[in-house]
């Protein structure tokens, strides 16, 4: 039986289009259909609904789906397993977020070039929320985003940990003295905006503390559309406010005395930085990239002492 056949199957009812399917496994919809009646007439059986507004697999399709998916996992095993590392040609597209663009993104980039010289990969930049987004409908192949991602379908394998502090700029704050949360919530926050990567994970360590507003709309400047890490850095270095960001980012500004880190009591939650794909896994290279991923990450916290970035 043709692998291909089947490869089409899983990706036709993943993309539920004969036309996206044909895009993504680059050929014609009339190819596409070709093959699934191909695969209908060796299995005997029906495997989508022809008379549904929306494409549907019939219970028989659904059995076979399964043995489908497992196949063509196997399949793309074994072909990686019998050609050199060299040999692979492949396009992959990733997602990433901000944070491991400025820190280990170069070393894996840099290796994955080495390991596959032949394979190309398409880079792309957002939030967690939008690389998920684009994960769901097949337009990114593998991304990395604060997780890890609880759906159906959705594998996430952790990456790194990353240490969060509050920081600002010691002549405008009181970075000496230790004080609770509550006091902190009173002081001049800001917060990137709700879709940027890490925002819930600030919204609930404040919820966990019963603070429900921050920043507070008694306040005379609220800043609260900031998704750029390069923009946030900024605030904090000018004294516009206090932020819970990465502590590794500012590593030569505290050392020169231009950041400081807050004496909350209540520390913050770190960063969980996750790999994620499609389950089942249709390409055995995504694995491959994800273990270069864990090892670029290893790497680059190596560089740094203390809990400021951890795998």
């Amino acid at each position: 039986m043709n692998t291909r056949f089947l490869e089409t199957l899983v990706w036709l009812t993943r993309l539920r289009s004969f036309g996206r399917t044909a895009e993504k496994l680059n050929t014609t919809q009339p190819a596409v259909s070709n093959r699934i009646n191909k695969l209908e007439e060796l299995l005997g059986v029906k495997l989508y609904d022809r008379s549904a507004k929306q494409f549907e697999l019939t219970p028989a399709g659904r059995r076979v789906l399964r043995y489908a998916e497992d196949i063509v996992a196997m399949a793309s095993e074994l072909h990686e397993a019998a050609v050199n590392h060299e040999d692979v040609d492949a396009t992959l597209r990733i997602g990433v977020i901000e944070i491991a663009t400025m820190s280990w993104l170069p070393a894996f980039l840099e290796r994955i070039a080495e390991t596959y010289p032949k394979a190309s990969f398409e880079i792309g930049t957002g939030t967690s929320g939008q690389l998920v987004e684009k994960l769901r409908d097949d337009r990114m192949d593998l991304v990395f985003v604060v997780g890890p991602v609880n759906e159906p379908h959705i594998m996430s394998h952790p990456i790194c940990n990353v240490g969060l502090d509050w920081l600002a700029n010691p002549n405008r704050f009181d970075c000496e003295s230790e004080i609770d949360l509550v006091e902190l919530s009173r002081m001049p926050l800001v917060l990137q905006g709700s879709g940027a990567s890490g925002y819930d994970i600030l919204v609930e360590y404040f919820r966990g503390y019963g603070i429900t507003n921050v920043p507070a709309n008694d306040r005379k400047l609220v800043i609260d559309c900031i998704y750029s890490l390069g923009t946030a850095m900024q605030v904090v270095r000018t004294g516009l406010g206090i932020m819970g960001l990465p502590t590794f980012l500012f590593a030569e500004d505290i050392a020169a005395g231009r950041v400081r880190k807050m004496r909350v009591r209540q520390k913050l939650p770190p960063f969980y930085i996750t790999a994620c794909c499609k389950q089942p896994m249709t390409n055995r290279l995504i694995e491959r990239l994800i273990e270069i991923a864990v090892q670029s990450a290893r790497d680059h916290a190596a560089s740094f002492e203390g809990d400021e970035v951890w795998t």
